[in-house]
C-alpha cells in the first residue's frame, strides 16, 4: 500500500459558483458530503470521486470572486489569460473544479478531459406581455404578414360582381368581411391540421433560435451576457456554423450588452427587452429559477459537452480520462441529484400565477383562439358605421351648399318667377309648397330664349 507521500498532488482552482461549488458550507471548499454540507457542489463531488479512485490528493486554490462574479477566464490582446484559466496558464494550478465547453482557442492553450456530461443551452427571456395588438394578431399566427395579406386578397377576389359599393363605408364592410373569412380559414387550418405543433406559447416571445435572430436583427431584443469568454460567444465570433453566422450578422448592428454579473444580466432580462444565453448546469440557470415570469427556449440549439480543463500537457490526462469513462454511472447519478431531483439553489418565490394564466396560448379549437378575428370584425363594422354617418352628413351638406349657390345665381331669377307663377295659379296653400324641392327639379341652366315670331310685330306693309 502506497504512503500518502507517494500520492499525486493535484492543484485545483475552486470558485464560489453554484452548482459547481457551493459557498454555504462551513468550510469552502468542502470536498466530501457531510451532514452539515449535503450539497458541496456538482463538479466537486465528481472530481473528488475520480481523484479518490486515482489516489490523487486535491490541493485547493480558492479564488476571491463572490458568487455570481466569477471570472471564468478569457484571453487578452497580449496572449495571456485572465481569471480562473489564468491560474492554469501561469502554472499556479493543474486543474479547475468547473466544467468548460471546448473551443478552438481554448484547445490551443489547455487540455480537456473526456466529456463528463452533455448539457442543453437555453435562451432565458421574460414572458411576453399581452397587448391589444398581440391579441388581435394571435388569430393569424404563426403566418407572416405576406401570407396573411395573400389570403385576404384571395377573399377579396372571390367577391361577386354584384358586390360593388360606391361608398367608403361599403368598401370597409367588404374588407372587414374578407378579414373575417381569412382569419377563420387560417385558424381552422391551424387548429384542425397543425393543432399546436407549429404554434409557440402565447407567452413566448420566440419559438426557436431562428426567430430569436430575427428579433435581434430588427432590434426588438438585445443579447446580453456577464461573460463574453463563454463558449457561445467565442463561437459567435469565430464559428462558421449557420446559427452563429446569422447571429453574427444580426449583432453587427445590435451589439451584445455585457453585464457586470449574473444578477445584473437577469435584471436586464426583467426589463423584457433582453435575451440571456445560458445552459442547464450554470449558476445563471439556478438563479433564474428564483425569479418569476421567465421562459426558456432551447429549440434550434444542440446539446454541448462539458469537460474538466487542465494545464497544457498535463501528464495525468490518460488516467483521468479512463476513470471518467468508468465513472459515468456515478456522474449521471450526481447530475440527477443536483438538476433533476427537485434540488433548489435558493428559495423559489411564489410567483403570481394570474399573469401566467392570462398569457397562456389559447388552445387551437377554443373560442379564445379566434377572439382576435371577431374583435377585428367588430372594430371594422363600427368604423364602417361611423364612416357611413359621416358620408350621409357630407352629401347632405353638399346638397345644401348647392341649393344656396343656385339661389344666389342671377340666372335663377327666371326660376323664382316660375315659382311665383306656380304660387299664384295653384289652389294649394303656400305652406304646402316645398320651394327647395322645386329648385332641385328646375334645370341648372336657363332655357334658351326663343326668337320673336313674326306675328308678334305689326307688318311694315300696314
Amino acid at each position: 500500500m502506497s504512503s500518502s507521500s507517494d500520492r499525486r498532488k493535484l492543484r485545483v482552482v475552486f470558485g464560489r459558483n453554484p452548482p459547481d461549488a457551493f459557498a454555504n458550507c462551513p468550510i469552502f471548499p468542502t470536498l466530501d458530503v457531510i451532514l452539515q454540507c449535503p450539497f458541496p457542489g456538482w463538479t466537486i463531488e465528481v472530481l473528488k470521486m475520480i481523484t479518490d479512485i486515482l489516489k490523487w490528493d486535491i490541493e485547493p486554490i480558492v479564488t476571491s470572486s463572490p458568487v455570481g462574479g466569477l471570472d471564468w477566464g478569457s484571453m487578452t490582446k497580449n496572449g495571456s489569460w485572465t481569471g480562473v484559466l489564468g491560474y492554469l496558464q501561469n502554472g499556479t494550478a493543474d486543474a479547475v473544479a468547473l466544467l468548460y465547453q471546448k473551443t478552438d482557442l481554448r484547445n490551443d492553450y489547455f487540455e480537456f478531459s473526456y466529456p463528463v456530461t452533455n448539457v442543453q443551452p437555453v435562451f432565458v427571456v421574460r414572458k411576453k406581455r399581452e397587448t391589444l395588438g398581440s391579441v388581435l394578431w394571435n388569430a393569424f399566427k404563426p403566418f407572416t404578414y405576406e401570407v396573411f395579406w395573400h389570403v385576404v386578397q384571395l377573399q377579396l377576389d372571390e367577391k361577386s360582381d354584384d358586390m360593388l359599393f360606391y361608398t367608403l363605408a361599403g368598401n370597409i364592410v367588404l374588407f372587414v368581411f374578407a378579414l373575417l373569412q381569412a382569419g377563420i380559414l387560417i385558424d381552422l387550418y391551424k387548429g384542425m391540421l397543425l393543432t399546436s405543433l407549429i404554434t409557440s406559447s402565447g407567452s413566448d416571445p420566440f419559438a426557436n433560435a431562428d426567430e430569436m435572430i430575427k428579433l435581434i436583427a430588427s432590434k426588438k431584443y438585445h443579447l446580453t451576457t456577464n461573460y463574453l469568454g463563454n463558449w457561445y460567444f467565442d463561437d459567435l465570433e469565430n464559428s462558421d456554423q449557420a446559427h452563429f453566422v446569422k447571429l453574427r450578422a444580426a449583432t453587427s448592428s445590435n451589439p451584445v450588452v455585457t453585464a457586470s454579473s449574473v444578477s445584473a444580466a437577469l435584471d436586464l432580462v426583467d426589463t423584457g427587452k433582453y435575451i440571456y444565453p445560458i445552459q442547464q448546469d450554470s449558476l445563471a440557470m439556478q438563479m433564474s429559477k428564483e425569479r418569476c415570469n421567465y421562459v426558456y427556449v432551447s429549440e434550434g440549439m444542440p446539446q454541448v459537452s462539458s469537460f474538466f480543463v487542465f494545464s497544457k500537457n498535463f501528464s495525468g490526462m490518460a488516467d483521468f480520462n479512463r476513470q471518467t469513462i468508468m465513472s459515468q454511472v456515478f456522474v449521471q447519478r450526481t447530475f440527477n441529484k443536483y438538476f433533476t431531483d427537485g434540488f433548489k439553489l435558493g428559495n423559489i418565490p411564489k410567483c403570481d400565477t394570474s399573469e401566467e394564466e392570462q398569457s397562456e396560448a389559447p388552445k387551437p379549437l377554443e373560442l379564445d383562439s379566434v377572439i382576435g378575428v371577431f374583435t377585428i370584425g367588430a372594430i371594422g363594422l363600427g368604423a364602417s358605421i361611423v364612416v357611413f354617418i359621416v358620408e350621409i352628413y357630407h352629401y347632405w351638406h353638399m346638397r345644401v351648399l348647392a341649393r344656396r349657390a343656385r339661389m344666389r345665381d342671377p340666372w335663377n331669377v327666371r326660376h323664382l318667377a316660375r315659382i311665383a307663377q306656380l304660387h299664384f295659379t295653384t289652389s294649394e296653400q303656400y305652406n304646402d309648397i316645398d320651394v327647395m324641392r322645386l329648385i332641385d327639379v328646375l334645370p341648372t341652366s336657363p332655357p334658351p330664349i326663343p326668337p320673336p315670331s313674326s306675328s308678334s310685330f305689326p307688318s311694315m306693309e300696314q
